[in-house]
């Protein structure tokens, strides 16, 4: 490896700690291109200067906590506009930085950086917090809710955020998501990808700088401890993205402090996706094309590393079982005088587009360089899926994508890189079933194909799969505001409810649980 070109600074300490930093010795994290690393300094902590950062942090919060909350989110939504703007140096310095640390497209980059803005808009920001509470008020005071009683919502003193290096963009919504609960945060970034949320804190302390002294952005080794034990010490909640197995490690290691109600513990370990495209996607080719896109952006996005990215699509495919394809009631339509429509397009023929869609996406998004490991593992796959019959549509000369028409329904995940498997079945019941032991699983199922037919098969979705959320195809990695993240938003997950009971208070009478009321005396009289 090359010696690493400097990085600019992308740490963050609060404005009293930083002095007692400043003599630390530096820690050079190298990250990038091999050839060419970026060498990221870090000051090298021990557990005396995390405790003092803890208490200054601590302070910051308790002050945080008595803003109102229009006093976060506007400063936030600044933050947004500025960072939104073509001409902002920061921004050209996140593009930069996270492309390289990443070896992902810059410009893909840019259309993720400028999603992420659009949620620090106002009426965004809004639908953050009308998503946690239903009503906002309780935030900052007892209030009616509207599910009855009064309430207020706690949120942490201090969270600590563990960032993970294939999801830069869900570290900043999680550090924003606790400014939304005010709360003051630690931030440890991920050495595979320490820019992001040290450059966002900065560029928020541009717009108030008080509001960035509840930040720190820092770095310390993996097995660190001590430090980590002076930071989970002081937490209300601590909030950990990584892999399964570092994730489950960390829910032991806190679960005295999780189950006692000390802490509270947010577990952001590794999902999966999947789509559902009904026949009617290709009813004709332009319908065909319109689905085909939609899936190559979903499968293209972040290289297929992140929790939102699908592994596959089942195709809705009634001609396997002898049924009509969709559009082949134009035989009919003639006999009756009128021009029949389109043919519909075959499954080959719309894995074709897919596989068009997908080399278009190269051309405008290239997938990041594949490591050795990661190019062979794409190799083996496409080799097996060959063996066992499968048709393999794959980039020329690379790994950089691949399209595979596999016969069997089983759910299998998939390699990184913009690997997508299409299983056909008779129908989507069907997919259901092969999907059974990833219940509870996936993050997010996106749909397509469907007109006429979406209640239906959100309702079978949502009880069969329990996915976090259901989208259209095209959507999958763009969550709006305040989305379902694992079953509670950044921000619902973070709040504690207190609920406030009325003297002498009891049960209101509705007419909605008359006849629930009448079957419950009935059971209790057999």
């Amino acid at each position: 490896m090359s010696a690493p070109r400097p990085a600019p600074a992308t740490w963050w300490l609060p404005r009293p700690a930083r002095a007692a930093w400043d003599g630390l010795p530096r820690r050079t994290l190298a990250v990038g291109d091999p050839a060419e690393p970026l060498g990221f300094d870090f000051p090298a902590p021990g557990r005396t200067e995390i405790e003092a950062l803890l208490a200054h942090l601590l302070e910051a919060g308790e002050r945080l906590a008595r803003r109102p909350l229009a006093d976060v989110l506007r400063p936030l939504a600044a933050t947004g506009r500025a960072l939104a703007d073509p001409g902002d140096p920061r921004r050209a310095v996140a593009l930069d930085l996270v492309a390289a640390t990443t070896g992902r497209a810059r410009a893909m980059g840019a259309a993720a950086l400028d999603f992420l803005l659009a949620k620090l808009e106002p009426s965004a920001l809004a639908a953050t917090v009308r998503a946690a509470t239903a009503e906002p008020a309780c935030l900052s005071t007892v209030a009616a809710h509207p599910a009855g009683r009064r309430r207020r919502a706690v949120g942490p003193r201090l969270t600590v955020h563990l960032l993970a290096g294939n999801t830069p963009w869900a570290g900043v919504e999680s550090l924003v998501a606790a400014l939304c609960a005010r709360s003051a945060s630690l931030v440890k970034v991920a050495s595979r990808e320490p820019a992001l949320a040290g450059l966002f804190v900065q560029a928020l302390a541009d717009a108030d700088a008080e509001l960035a002294d509840a930040l720190a952005v820092v770095y310390w080794p993996r097995g660190s401890q001590a430090l980590e034990e002076a930071a989970f010490g002081e937490a209300d909640a601590v909030v950990a993205f990584g892999d399964n197995d570092t994730v489950r490690a960390l829910a032991e290691r806190l679960a005295w402090r999780t189950v006692s109600g000390r802490l509270v513990f947010v577990p952001r370990a590794h999902r999966t996706a999947v789509a559902l495209v009904g026949a009617g996607a290709r009813a004709d080719r332009e319908a065909a094309r319109r689905a085909a896109a939609a899936l190559a952006r979903d499968f293209a996005l972040e290289d297929q590393e992140g929790c939102l990215s699908p592994q596959g699509a089942y195709l809705e495919a009634p001609e396997l079982a002898g049924g009509p394809a969709s559009g082949s009631a134009g035989a009919a339509l003639s006999g009756l005088g009128a021009a029949p429509p389109p043919p519909p397009v075959s499954v080959d023929a719309f894995a074709d587009l897919v596989a068009e869609a997908l080399a278009e996406r190269e051309r405008e998004w290239p997938r990041r360089p594949a490591t050795a490991a990661e190019a062979a593992a794409v190799q083996q796959a496409r080799g097996a899926a060959e063996l066992r019959g499968a048709r393999v549509l794959a980039s020329p000369g690379s790994t950089r994508w691949t399209v595979v028409v596999d016969p069997r329904p089983l759910f299998e995940p998939t390699p990184a890189g913009r690997y997508a498997w299409l299983k056909p079945v008779a129908d989507l019941d069907a997919a259901l079933a092969a999907l059974a032991p990833a219940r509870g699983l996936l993050s997010t199922v996106g749909l397509a194909g469907l007109a006429g037919r979406e209640a239906d098969w959100i309702g079978k979705t949502a009880a069969a799969l329990l996915p976090g959320r259901i989208c259209p195809a095209g959507e999958m990695q763009r969550p709006p505001a305040g989305w379902n993240h694992d079953g509670a938003s950044d921000l619902a997950a973070l709040l504690r409810w207190v609920e406030i009971e009325e003297p002498g208070e009891v049960p209101a009478e509705d007419s909605e649980f008359d006849e629930l009321r009448a079957t419950l005396d009935e059971l209790r009289d057999v």
